[in-house]
């Protein structure tokens, strides 16, 4: 990131809900660090998920919760879940955490550090939510071997190349990411929009968006851009 500067936006959920990270760290007040810190301390992702599974059990706190955020865009999965607690637990782990302890000079991690200049700023991304909110196409149905996931993913592509975003997709990377059937292509060049969009937030709307999860007690679960 040194060598790059920029905003630079990773696909995986960057916390669980607070009360999900209150169960699994014991304590009534929750912070990010704990969190990332419990991430980092076990054998592996699967050893913390159940251990996770065994905390808010014993807590009587429900195994899926959401987070706010995701309850607000009406995602449908959470951190947790089958298919995501791999990313959840090695992104906060072995990406976030190191990263959290580079000087904030240089780097800033969204949604918990403040926004201060650092040439690199990291932020949580949702391809699914930004093809729905900023490119108007359903954020699901890409991906697959199908001839409707193939021309779902052409379209995706179609609409990044056309205004406002005009990105210059390559005609090898256009193929590459068609061709694609796990999608993780498309996602990728999605997300440059999604780091776009962060980027538009001013200082004083970042600020208030900090405020009001500091407020609620959910600087923890982590925020991404509509």
């Amino acid at each position: 990131m040194r060598e790059r500067p920029g905003w630079w936006t990773l696909d995986f959920p960057f916390g669980v809900a607070k009360e999900t990270a209150a169960a699994i760290l014991d304590a009534p007040n929750v912070n990010w660090a704990g969190w990332l810190a419990w991430c980092a301390a076990g054998q592996n992702a699967t050893e913390r998920r159940d251990v996770a599974r065994q905390s808010t059990n014993a807590a009587d706190v429900p195994w899926s919760n959401r987070r706010h955020i995701d309850i607000e865009h009406g995602t449908t999965w959470f951190p947790l879940f089958e298919q995501l607690y791999r990313q959840t637990i090695y992104g906060a782990g072995q990406v976030l955490l190191p990263l959290s302890q580079v000087d904030r000079t240089e780097v800033s991690v969204l949604p918990w550090h403040e926004l201060r200049g650092a040439p690199a700023v990291v932020v949580e991304g949702f391809p699914g939510m930004t093809i729905r909110r900023r490119l108007g196409l359903p954020g699901s149905g890409y991906k697959g071997r199908r001839n409707e996931h193939k021309l779902g993913r052409q379209a995706i592509l179609d609409a990044l190349m056309r205004e406002p975003y005009r990105l210059p997709i390559p005609a090898n990377v256009r193929q590459r990411a068609i061709a694609d059937t796990e999608g993780d292509a498309v996602d990728a060049l999605v997300l440059l929009v999604a780091a776009w969009v962060s980027q538009s937030l001013d200082g004083d709307s970042w600020r208030e968006c900090r405020e009001d999860l500091d407020d609620d007690d959910r600087l923890v679960e982590g925020w991404f851009p509509e």
